[in-house]
């Protein structure tokens, strides 16, 4: 059996736990879910549930590389890319506020 599977479990249920706000719990979600990774790095969902923990604890460079991770493996799943444009606007809204103007991802 694939015994990494109770890992992402694990990972899973720790972070439903990390969705009432307890930023200790998203940590250790976080670790589990880097856990799991090291032994199955191409399970996309695992991926695109870091970053979402990710996101959370407010690490969002991270969150953005951790879900474009989970679109490189799985680019059929629609979600990854709502999240990804949703991290973007997010970001240049927040780049818009801090210096009154937004950089262009591309050139």
């Amino acid at each position: 059996p694939n015994l990494s599977l109770y890992s992402m479990e694990q990972a899973f249920l720790l972070g439903m736990e990390a969705g009432s706000g307890n930023l200790d719990t998203a940590r250790e979600a976080i670790a589990v879910y880097q856990r799991f990774i090291a032994l199955d790095p191409g399970y996309a969902l695992a991926w695109a549930n870091m970053a979402g923990l990710q996101w959370q604890l407010g690490e969002q460079d991270a969150a953005v590389k951790s879900i474009q991770q989970a679109i490189y493996l799985d680019s059929n799943v629609w979600q990854y890319y709502m999240n990804l444009a949703r991290s973007t606007i997010w970001l240049w809204a927040t780049q818009k506020r801090q210096t009154g103007h937004m950089t262009p991802f591309c050139s």
